[in-house]
C-alpha cells in the first residue's frame, strides 16, 4: 500500500483485508483496491510477496512436531554424525506428514 500506511499495524491490516475489494488495474506493478470508504492504489508485488509468507508461516506452524536424536553406533553409544540427504529424503518420503515421528 503506498503512502501512509508502508509498515502498518496489523489492526490496519486486518480490517484493511476483510474489506477490500478489487477495483481495478492501474498499471502492470499496481492495482486498485477499495477497503470501506477508502480507495487505495496497491503495488502488487509486495502484496503478492507479503501473502506468500503469511501462508507459508501459516503452513510451518500446522506441521507436525519431529524430535531429532543421535544415530546411535554399534556400542549403543549417540553418534555425532549428521544424517546423510539421502536418509532425510528417505525419511521425508515415507512419513506421512500428518504424524508426529521421531528418528
Amino acid at each position: 500500500i503506498q503512502g501512509g500506511h508502508k509498515g502498518a499495524s496489523n489492526d490496519f491490516i486486518t480490517r484493511f483485508a476483510r474489506h477490500a475489494r478489487f477495483v481495478g488495474a492501474v498499471d502492470e506493478h499496481r492495482i486498485l483496491v477499495q477497503s470501506q470508504t477508502t480507495l487505495y492504489v496497491v503495488a502488487i508485488a509486495p502484496l503478492l510477496r507479503c501473502a506468500a509468507e503469511q501462508r507459508v508461516l501459516s503452513a510451518w506452524g500446522r506441521l507436525p512436531r519431529y524430535r531429532l536424536r543421535p544415530a546411535a553406533d554399534g556400542a549403543g553409544e549417540s553418534s555425532a554424525n549428521p544424517l546423510s540427504v539421502r536418509s532425510m529424503i528417505h525419511f521425508a518420503a515415507t512419513h506421512d506428514a500428518g504424524v508426529a515421528a521421531q528418528v
